[in-house]
């Protein structure tokens, strides 16, 4: 399943880039990004439902998403004017 969606205002066009993460702790979250590079400024990490999150030591890309997960932020995620994808 994807790791990464966009989610774009319907309104001006602008988007990001939502990457499903792994926590040092094994919880999944989202990275927040500009873009779907490296370089691609990074507008924060958040917990599955939305709450931005603090420092919490490493992470890395997950390989997978679970169906359910991915879902999950299709819905959650795509709020007012916005939608999100997958990518």
């Amino acid at each position: 399943m994807a790791t990464q969606f966009r989610r774009t205002d319907e309104y001006d066009g602008a988007s990001e880039i939502l990457t499903v993460v792994h926590l040092e702790s094994g919880c999944l979250a989202i990275q927040v990004t500009t873009g779907p590079e490296i370089g691609d400024d990074f507008a924060g990490l958040y917990d599955l439902d939305g709450e931005q999150i603090g420092y919490v030591g490493g992470f890395e890309v997950a390989e997978d998403v679970p169906a359910d997960v991915a879902s999950a932020i299709e819905e959650n995620w795509a709020t007012g004017n916005r939608t999100v994808e997958r990518l």
